[in-house]
């Protein structure tokens, strides 16, 4: 049954693409939550939101910097605006084996070039690890380079001090938050905010009419106007203070468990997002750890690589989700096989080695080989395991031992998208 409130553009229900209305009377209270310059609805996901504030940065040919741990959405974004795009390198932990946040050195190295017309970086990562922002957005300004951050994972950071500061305290460029991610919003829905005097905000709105569906979803629209509004609620945010301090709690609780392996904030970030839980358990891989979770105590995290599992939590938790966890936590600890210990494995990313831009790569002429006979080919195809979504190889770089390497390590345990064939052994090379 179609519910009632799924309507379209008609009488009194204004116009996403040219709102006057009750839309945006509902975007500038979006705003003023915020602290925004203005705040744009996206139907379309974080996807699209990232698309529009690339297309609205730049012009064809232009460079652009990206944090190489950033969603294929990004990657994706280079081909759909034809751009030139260089690298930004997160650290790497080599104790805990975890690829951490970006740092403001190579943030400040990179940026010396006069050719940089925009960059895109994480706060938080997938992991909930943070940089400097404040650092970063103060060489961006300094070096006139628009500044895209990517805090899809983090629209619940305004409502606590407590969490770290969001790019839009802080005056980033442009700011994309995935509502659905830590808000309780429908998928599908996203935030673009404009945080600077140096975005031209027209351009963002006809850029957002070539991108966005001319049919938008006005659930969407409420799912993300009654999402944002409650978490401006004092009920909200005492729900979320409340649930910080369970965290806290319970990370305290589960380091006395023989075995455990907890990330918490160390030198490889700036802050740590504490409503992202990352553990994993000796003797135990992460993907183990995760299905262990699932099948026998209806516990799901929202992704697992190979030595840990990523659980993220949201005002709609409670002190009851994570007593559960840590029982059960506890009770795996206890049964498992520690006389078989599971070798740590290294999880960096591959360091790309370019022979042609992702776009040019793109609309190259390909041929379709076994990916154990592609090493030293340029790549015309993805790498990257999903979740998080992340490529290890992108179109236009050149095919390493290492790719296949782990491609065989991971493929039983991560979907991998990029590949082809029903047992994922082909690959698209440039010809």
């Amino acid at each position: 049954m179609i519910p009632d409130y799924d309507l379209t553009e008609t009488f009194n229900t204004d116009n996403l693409h040219n709102p006057v209305g009750i839309i945006r009377e509902s975007m500038e209270e979006i705003k003023r939550i915020y602290g925004s310059r203005e705040s744009f609805y996206i139907v379309n996901g974080s996807t699209s939101a990232l698309h529009i504030a690339m297309m609205s940065a730049t012009n064809p040919g232009d460079k652009i910097l990206i944090q190489r741990n950033s969603h294929m959405s990004v990657y994706n974004g280079t081909i759909l605006c034809k751009l030139n795009a260089e690298y930004l390198m997160p650290k790497y932990d080599l104790e805990k084996e975890i690829i951490g946040s970006l740092d403001v050195a190579e943030f400040e190295l990179k940026t010396r070039r006069k050719d940089i017309k925009a960059a895109v970086i994480l706060n938080p990562s997938f992991y909930g690890l943070c940089p400097d922002l404040e650092k970063i957005i103060e060489i961006a300004k300094s070096r006139d380079i628009i500044l895209i951050v990517d805090e899809a994972h983090g629209p619940h950071l305004k409502f606590n001090k407590k969490l770290p500061l969001s790019a839009v305290e802080l005056g980033a460029d442009f700011v994309i938050h995935s509502t659905h991610k830590t808000l309780p919003a429908l998928t599908q829905t996203s935030l673009l905010h404009i945080c600077s005097e140096k975005v031209d905000i027209e351009r963002v709105r006809q850029v957002s009419r070539i991108l966005q569906t001319s049919s938008p979803s006005y659930i969407f629209l409420t799912s993300m106007e009654q999402a944002v509004g409650y978490m401006d609620t004092d009920k909200a945010r005492i729900k979320l203070s409340k649930l910080i301090d369970d965290i806290i709690i319970f990370e305290n609780n589960i380091k006395k468990i023989d075995g455990i392996k907890l990330v918490e904030d160390n030198d490889l970030f700036y802050k740590k997002d504490i409503t992202k839980i990352i553990f994993g358990l000796d003797g135990i891989s992460g993907d183990d750890l995760r299905n262990n979770l699932h099948e026998n105590y209806g516990i799901d995290m929202e992704y697992a690589d190979l030595n840990y599992v990523v659980g993220i939590l949201s005002v709609m938790n409670d002190k009851g989700d994570l007593i559960r966890l840590e029982d059960a936590i506890k009770e795996i600890a206890k049964n498992r096989n520690t006389h078989n210990p599971i070798e740590k494995k290294i999880q960096n990313l591959i360091y790309p080695e370019i022979d042609k831009s992702i776009q040019e790569a793109f609309y190259s002429e390909k041929e379709r080989i076994p990916l154990e006979d592609s090493i030293g080919r340029t790549s015309a195809s993805y790498i990257i395991p999903y979740p998080p979504g992340i490529p290890q190889l992108a179109p236009g770089e050149i095919i390493k031992e290492d790719h296949i390497l782990l491609v065989e390590e991971m493929k039983s345990k991560i979907e991998i998208i990029g590949l082809i064939g029903d047992r994922q052994d082909l690959i698209e090379v440039l010809k």
